[in-house]
């Protein structure tokens, strides 16, 4: 069997990726950081009616629902009460932790775009900009949440704040086989200096690029 998409994700092609180096499985471990919204036309607050509400397109979603278990990390708290109900059936396999991934234990204040990186665009009328967040050390967040030592993948959107989430990787800790990070505000380059010399370059667009684990 292979894998599927149910809604078009953002990168088409990852799909391809997923069946050449993930051969189909029920049984994965996956680390999504930076979830952001997972229900389709909700916005700034969550509507009273969730009846018919549909989930989003997603990096991991539909392998959750394959039966893969995991850890999502976000710092905003509405999104994290969204992932709570676009994944209800897989809470028994999903840790969900409100919190910012980081190199360091910080306090930083929410931009626009759900960003930690200052910018100086008008907040449009989302409670959580401005907010101030707790941020905690990548791996620690990661073993607090029961995470093992081996991830078959793990996702970071964190819109231009990912060196910092990949600076808090203790690799001898916690091994992702493959990583989907977002690259459209960090190059390529940047990734390849900041991750270790045994992970390769696999491919990418204008959004995500895809590193593997050499020799797994």
């Amino acid at each position: 069997m292979k894998y599927q998409f149910k809604e078009k994700n953002q990168s088409p092609w990852l799909i391809d990726i997923y069946n050449e180096y993930i051969p189909y499985k029920t049984d994965g471990f996956l680390v999504e950081i930076g979830v952001g919204h997972t229900l389709k036309g909700v916005d700034k607050y969550l509507p009273q009616d969730l009846t018919n509400i549909e989930r989003c397109s997603s990096n991991t979603a539909d392998l959750l629902d394959l039966g893969w278990s995991g850890i999502y990390i976000e710092p905003v708290k509405e999104y994290c009460i969204e992932a709570e109900i676009a994944h209800k059936d897989n809470l028994d396999r999903l840790s969900i932790a409100n919190i910012g991934a980081s190199y360091k234990e910080d306090e930083l204040e929410l931009f626009l775009g759900d960003s930690f990186i200052p910018n100086n665009y008008v907040n449009p009328g989302y409670d959580w900009i401005n907010r101030k967040i707790q941020t905690q050390v990548t791996s620690i967040i990661l073993e607090n949440n029961k995470c093992p030592k081996n991830i078959d993948l793990m996702s970071i959107d964190v819109e231009g704040f990912e060196a910092n989430v990949i600076q808090g990787i203790d690799f001898t800790k916690h091994l992702p086989y493959m990583l989907v990070i977002e690259i459209d505000k960090i190059p390529v380059s940047v990734i390849n200096d900041l991750l270790p010399k045994f992970y390769s370059y696999v491919k990418s667009d204008y959004m995500n690029g895809v590193w593997i684990l050499k020799n797994k």
